[in-house]
Formats: C-alpha cells, structure tokens, sequence
C-alpha cells in the first residue's frame, strides 16, 4: 500500500526524465564542485604543513642578498658574496642563541658508474640536520671535525639513492660530485619538498669546507641558518644578528644590508593566511554553484506545477488537503536535490582522487565536509521546492477542472 501511495505521489517525477536529469545535473554539479573543492583544499593544505615539517618555528635564516616572500615562500632576489663563515661563528655567540648552521649551495650532476642525478648540494655542519629535522634511513651523519677538514664523504636523499644506486644498499660507496670521488655514509628519509617548493629528496648534503674548497672553490656561504633556544627569542636575536652583520659588513643604518633575515615564523603565517583565503574562495564558487543548482530546481518544480495543475485539481476534488499538496512538493524537490547531493559527493571523491593524484597532493576528505555539503543539500532542496510545493497547494480546483 506504501508503494502505492509513493508512486501515486511521486511518480510524475520520473515521467520527464530529461527535465530530472537537468535539474539533478545542476545540484550534482554544485556538490561535486564542493566536495572537490574542499578535498583538494584540505589536501594542499596537508601537503603544505608537510613542508614546514623541516622548517622549525623557532629558526630563522639569513640569506645572502635580498630576499622578497612570495606566495609564503622566501625568494631571492638580489644575490651577494659578502655573507662568511666568520660571521656565523660570530652568531654563535649570541644569547638565546641554541645552533647555527652555515650553509653553501649549488646545484650539480652527480655520478656513479653510467647513473647520474642533478641534484643540490648542499654543505653544511651536522646542526643542519637538526635544524631542519633532517632524518637518515641509513647510515650516519658526517662529524664536526669532518666538516672543518675536506672530508669526503656525502649523505645523499632518497631519489639521489633511487636513481644511482637502485635497490643496492649504497653505503660505502663512492659518487663523483663534479668528478671528485665522495663516499656515501648515510641516506636520507624521504622528506617531500621543503617550504621553498625544493624537492629535499634530491639533494646531497657534504661537509661545508669540501662545498667551499673542493667543489665550489668560494670564501662564501649563501646562507646561515639559526635555531633559538625559544621561540620567544626571535626577535631579540634577529636584531643582534643585524647588528653584528652591519658591524662586520660596514653597512651604516641609513644603508640597505646585503642579507635579509627571514623568521619561519613569517613564513607559516603567510602560509595559514594564504591556506584561509583560498579555504574561503573555494567555499564561496561551490556556495554559488549550489545556488545556481537549487535555482534549477526551482525552476523545474515550477514548470512541473503549471503543467500538472488538472492533475492537483483532480486530486483535490477527491479530497487531498493544501498540506498534502504542499508535502507532495516538497518530498518531489527533496528527493531531486538529495539524489543529486549522493550523486554529486559520489562524483566529487571520484574526481578529487583524480585531481590529487595528478597534483601529488594526499587524498583528504573530511567526513564532516561531507555530511555538511549533504545536509546543505537537503537545505537547499526544501528551500527551493518552498514556493513551488506553496503554488501547487493555492491551486482551485474548480478553476482547473473547468479549464
């Protein structure tokens, strides 16, 4: 008898199957926009906290020449050869000061046998590996006395093992780094790309005197990282760095430094910033395609009342109450949106697994955002089939028995 009385209500809906399909495309559209919108927001956003994984809040660097943030990444406009080692030694005096790390880097081909790999090399101390969080699968990091004394040896990324060494364990090894023999003592984890968009897995990471003398042949370093021993000292310690640079450089306070201190701090918060103005537009486009998708409903809804007026004449003849009208309706614009809602969240996982995978974003999506853009449907479906469901019930029937 239930069934009966289903199809007797809503079995019109089924008869136009074009106009349905239209008017579920639109909510389809809208919930699927919405669905991927926030997955593939959500993910961006995993992926960029991942980043910042090597990229402590309590560090700063200071970098050689200017520097400007774009999009929340720090680049480097203006270079300069003035930046010493002397001068991280002379950090390190600093209170608050915890570790400092100065760094050279260049980009280069590496080989071993018929392999090679462009990569960064990157020279350094060993704070560097705990400045930036740097974890080995393999092996050791190199010694402080091996930093200070030419040693050649190297700590290689994950891809750098990948693409020479394959699946062969590459410890004690030797790769040539611009024809000069280094041997591997340990491999890096996998590390993703660092908050400046450089893939950290293809770097090679050797002691700063081999960068500076045997690779590079330089005097200089191109950036000095610092870590704090709170984050509370940031501030303090980056004006005593300004200071002391502007000492040893001989730069006036009415000149321009040829350093930039960037805090880490300054470039997580534009990169929340940023993460919350797109969080922000993405939810407006799906708002709005949701809108538009509802409208289409409505739309619908109302051409359907016009052409089944004799229909709700003839029901109301055989007493079917404004109420009964008014909930047949809305149960007809309900049932369209939720349909298209399932559908459209459906769809919209199907292509924000598409999207992320090209991406190399992680797949995230939210159950909450999930069952919100659902319930935001079933809003929408009551709120759009309002006034039609409304119309349907203000019908005479004496009006529409007669015409």
């Amino acid at each position: 008898m239930k069934d009966i009385n289903f199809r007797l209500r809503y079995g019109a809906l089924f008869y136009k199957k074009k106009r349905l399909f239209l008017s579920i495309l639109g909510i389809v559209i809208g919930v699927a926009s919405l669905v991927v919108m926030v997955a593939v927001g959500e993910g961006a956003k995993k992926k960029v906290m991942k980043e910042f994984e090597t990229f402590s809040p309590d560090t700063l660097a200071v970098i050689a020449g200017k520097t400007k943030l774009r999009g929340g990444r720090p680049i480097q406009v203006e270079t300069a050869t003035t930046l010493k080692v002397e001068d991280a030694k002379e950090i390190e005096h600093l209170l608050g000061v915890k570790r400092v790390a100065p760094i050279y880097e260049g980009s280069v081909i590496v080989e071993c046998d018929k392999n090679t790999a462009q990569v960064t090399v990157v020279g350094s101390v060993p704070d560097i590996f705990t400045i930036r969080r740097y974890r080995l699968s393999v092996g050791r990091i190199f010694t402080e006395q091996e930093a200070w004394h030419n040693a050649k040896v190297v700590v290689i990324g994950y891809k750098v093992k990948e693409d020479l060494f394959g699946n062969k364990d590459p410890i004690g090894k030797r790769i040539r780094i611009r024809k000069i023999p280094f041997v591997v003592i340990g491999v890096m984890d996998k590390l993703g790309t660092d908050a400046g968009g450089r893939d950290l897995d293809r770097q090679v990471v050797v002691p700063l005197t081999s960068a500076m003398n045997r690779l590079f042949n330089v005097d200089y370093v191109t950036s000095i990282l610092v870590q704090v021993e709170d984050e509370s000292f940031l501030d303090d310690v980056a004006r005593g760095i300004d200071k002391i640079l502007r000492k040893r450089h001989l730069i006036t306070k009415d000149k321009d430094p040829d350093y930039s201190i960037v805090k880490a701090e300054e470039i997580i918060k534009n990169k929340e910033r940023s993460a919350m103005i797109f969080s922000a537009f993405i939810v407006s486009i799906a708002t709005i395609s949701l809108l538009v998708g509802s409208f289409g409903v409505m739309a619908v809804m109302i051409l359907s009342v016009k052409e089944r007026r004799r229909e709700i004449g003839i029901r109301k003849a055989l007493g079917a109450t404004n109420t009964s009208i008014l909930v047949q309706f809305l149960g007809e614009a309900l049932i369209i949106t939720m349909f298209g809602g399932i559908l459209g969240i459906v769809i919209g996982a199907f292509v924000s697994a598409l999207i992320t995978l090209v991406a190399g974003y992680p797949l995230v999506l939210p159950a909450k955002s999930t069952v919100l853009a659902f319930l935001v449907t079933v809003v929408f479906g009551v709120l759009s089939g309002m006034y039609p469901a409304k119309k349907a019930s203000e019908v005479d029937p004496v009006i529409t028995l007669r015409d």
